[in-house]
Order: structure tokens, then sequence, then C-alpha cells
């Protein structure tokens, strides 16, 4: 069995996790069994897994614990109905939402907001202990979309979390986190779990009791943000086959592979090796530089993030040249900014042309690096260029319809959306950057590798490929030819030599 680790599945997936869907597929083409494991809650977990077609191969911790593994769908009571029939309670629809204020013999005591605008689908309901302008909220129950109530939150003072309280689909409790006043778990309890109650001080005592359950015979872990697991490894009592997946940049600069410090998220790999049986990277360059690293007794595997199908072409006139595009997250390290000045100084020689931008902003600061974006665009007259298109999941007819994708990163494990691009014969012209563009660009021939953060070469670029029709042509034609060196044939073969040595 193979598990692999990871923090959830959102409805906006980063390359991490989009890449770990991919390797679960993969895995299943091998014919192994293998699955998601996630250490996050989440409500619509099996909702989001079903849109990328794993629903049956991921759950998380809780829901180990929950008993609630699968996306069955469970009858819930219609909380809308109920109080909407009942004297005793009033509703007050809020506009343009899902959701409703309730009365208690007019006694504003709660706020409910609904999945859905029907309102038969619940999904968080919050108490409040006083109708008056000071108000607070002291619980909230929260439901899983798959129907039944998954979790009771207590809160303090200041909406600080005090208690979390987890039921199964029955309306068993099954699980307790308590919180102290820095909103850090201090105490776990597993009720009723194989008859016993089990105590954790924190929650790496338990996922480590979590990975001992599910670690059986011929188990292999494989960890994609191992930071959050790292701890709980070293906890364990039984002995782990780990292989953490290395999906970025490991040196910290200068680049020196022997002597370079490491990046925080993958120092947690290298401080505790005797725990690693295998490191996995996304390129050559990359697994070179790990392995001058490593001990000789742990071997770092070259492994595509993802791998290609055979794609159908699409004539080189049908698509629009001056259609440029860039799939990255609106962050700052994407360097996003460096391509929309490339196609202002570009548009006196190209007035067709475009930038279309898909991603999404950083919510943890606020949309910074996206606001800036937008009002610059804005500030510079240039809503009719460049096109901010959000996320979106079927990306092939934006790629068959581009001439170009452009990548600005400051790094790149590997960049999976430079993969789908020439997959779709969309010539990249990109920074030269650690460790992905090099692994799939080749120089002139299906796209143009630059120097990393100069804007005018890259300009040079971009200009040289939309002035010669005949030279633009013959790059979409190479991109398909050179993505088949990323086939899904190759990267089966490379994890099917990984796992035939790690589970000697």
């Amino acid at each position: 069995m193979i598990y692999c680790i990871g923090n959830g599945l959102g409805k906006k997936l980063p390359g991490i996790e989009h890449s770990q869907v991919k390797r679960i597929k993969l895995f299943h083409q091998l014919g192994e069994k293998a699955k998601i494991i996630v250490l996050n809650h989440s409500v619509d977990l099996y909702d989001n897994a079903e849109i990328v077609g794993v629903s049956s191969n991921v759950f998380s911790i809780y829901d180990y614990f929950q008993e609630a593994i699968g996306d069955n769908q469970y009858s819930l009571k219609d909380y809308y109905e109920y109080w909407l029939n009942d004297s005793d309670y009033r509703i007050q629809l809020v506009d343009k939402s899902n959701d409703v204020k309730i009365f208690y013999e007019e006694d504003y005591i709660a706020y409910a907001h609904f999945y859905d605008e029907d309102f038969k689908k619940i999904h968080f309901i919050n108490y409040f202990d006083t109708p008056y302008e000071d108000r607070r909220i002291i619980k909230r129950e929260v439901f899983d979309k798959r129907g039944f109530l998954s979790v009771i939150q207590v809160l303090g003072e200041k909406n600080k979390l005090v208690s979390e309280r987890f039921f199964n689909p029955s309306g068993e409790e099954k699980i307790v986190c308590y919180y102290n006043t820095d909103r850090k778990i201090s105490r776990i309890e597993l009720l009723n779990y194989k008859n016993k109650i089990h105590y954790f001080k924190n929650k790496d005592e338990w996922q480590a009791f979590f990975l001992d359950e599910l670690n059986l015979e011929d188990v292999l872990f494989f960890s994609d943000r191992t930071i959050s697991v790292m701890k709980s490894v070293t906890l364990m009592k039984t002995k782990i086959k780990l292989i953490p997946v290395i999906h970025s940049v490991h040196l910290r600069q200068p680049f020196v592979a022997e002597t370079s410090d490491i990046t925080s998220p993958y120092q947690c790999i290298f401080n505790h090796l005797e725990y690693v049986t295998g490191v996995v990277a996304s390129t050559k360059w990359q697994q070179e530089e790990l392995n001058r690293r490593l001990p000789e007794n742990i071997t770092a595997y070259s492994i595509p993030v993802g791998s290609v199908d055979t794609m159908k072409k699409v004539p080189f006139e049908k698509r629009n040249p001056y259609k440029i595009v860039c799939m990255a997250r609106y962050f700052s390290e994407k360097q996003l900014f460096h391509q929309i000045k490339v196609i202002q100084q570009l548009l006196h020689e190209f007035p067709k042309l475009e930038l279309h931008l898909f991603g999404y902003g950083d919510s943890s600061n606020q949309f910074k690096e996206e606001k800036f974006l937008k009002q610059y665009v804005k500030e510079h007259h240039l809503e009719e260029h460049v096109f901010f298109r959000g996320y979106l999941i079927d990306l092939d007819t934006e790629y068959n319809e581009a001439g170009a994708m452009l990548l600005t990163s400051t790094v790149e494990g590997f960049c999976l959306s430079l993969l789908e691009a020439i997959e779709h014969g969309v010539p990249v012209i990109s920074y030269d950057i650690r460790y992905g563009p090099r692994e799939m660009i080749q120089q002139g021939k299906n796209g143009y590798l630059v120097e990393k953060n100069n804007v005018d070469e890259m300009r040079d670029r971009l200009s040289e490929l939309l002035s010669q029709t005949e030279l633009h042509k013959e790059m979409s034609n190479n991109a398909y030819e050179i993505a088949k060196e990323f086939s899904k044939e190759k990267v089966l073969e490379k994890w099917q030599n990984l796992l035939e040595v790690e589970n000697k």
C-alpha cells in the first residue's frame, strides 16, 4: 500500500497537490494500491477530490477516526424547514447570500450559512451569547458537505478557540481537541477507539499514532509537505519507509550543492535522514545536487511531477499568435509584473498583443500582489491587453489558442504548467532558473531560456518569435515533439523502478 501525505485538497490546487493527484493516478496504472492522506480537517474534501478524480482514493486523519472515510452521502435534518415551521423561531434572510439570521422568541441567537441557494445543505451555524451590540460567538457547528455534523467548536473571548468536538456520521463523539490561550492544541482525546480512550499532548503525537495505525506490512509513504509530518515521523513506534518529495529549490543562495544552507521547508529532511529511505526530485539537475549532499545509503530519484498523453496537434493557423499565457499564482515570487512590462513595451510593435494570467492571489497577505498588479494595469490603461482570468481547472482550450507562454518565477522545482504548455504545442520563454525550465526548454527549438530577471531580453525574444511566423510555427511543432520525453510511459517506468528498489 502506498500513502501520499499532504495537508489537503482545496478547490484550487497549488502545484504540489496537483502533482500529488497525478502521482496517485499513475500508481493506479501500475496496479499499485495508493491513497492520499490529508492532515488537515476539511468539510469539502470529497467534493474537491471528486473534481480531480480521486474521491475514492483520499481520506483525512479526521475521516479515519470519525469513521467517515469515503464519499457516502448522509441524511441531515432540514434546518431551514425546522426553523421556518416552528412557532418559537423566526428566520430572516440575508441579502445577496446563502445566509439566514435565527431568532428565538425575538432573541437573535444564531447565524447560519448554507452551501446552496435552496437552503438544503447547511454549512455552519454560529451561536451568540447575547442579542446586544457586544454579542459574541460562543459556539459554532460545522457540517460536512456529505451531510452530517462534523465538528462543534467552542469559542472564548475574542473568538479564541477553546475546544473542538468531532463526531462520526451517526452523531457519536470521536475526537476532542483542547486549545490553550495561544490558540495551540494542548490536549487531544481519541474516544472509544478500539474500546479505549487515547490521550495526546499535541497534534504531532496524534499524527504519529495515526501513521503507526496505517503502517502495516509493505506500506510505503511519500510526503509532499514534509515539514508538516516529520516531527510525527520521529515519534512513531513502528519503523517507517518514508520518501519525501522535493517540489521546490532545496538550497539557499549561494547555490552550492555541498555547502549551501537548506531552505526551511526541507531542513527537517536533512535533520532527520535516519527516517528517510529515498528522496524524489523532479529534475536531473536537482537530483544531482541532492545526491552530492545525501549519504550513500539514501538515493535521490529524478521523476517528473507530471506526464503527457499524446495530444492532437492544433494547426498553427488556428492559434492566436498574440495570445500570451501564464499559469501561475498571483504571488510575488512569480514576478508577473515582469510579464506585464514585456507586454507593455511591445504594444507599439504588436498592438494586438494580449497577456492572459491564470491563477489566484494570496489571501494570507490580503491579496497584496494581485491588487498591485491590477492597479498597475488600470493606471496604465492596459485593461484591453492584460487579463486576470482566475483559476480554471480545464485549460486545454486556452493552451490550444495560445501563441506563447512566459515564465518569470524566481525559482521553480519543476513547473507543471510549463510541461502542459509544450504538451499543447505552446513555445515557452522562461528565465533560466533552478530547476524545471532547463529540463523542458531546448534553446531555440521550443522556446528560449533568458537571463534571470532580464526583462529586456525576454521582451526581445518574444518580439523575435512574433516577428517570424515560420519560426513561431516551427517552435510550436517542436514543442509537441519535445514533450514526448515526458510521456506517461516513460514516467511510469521511472516510478516502477523506484518502487522495485524501495520495496525490496
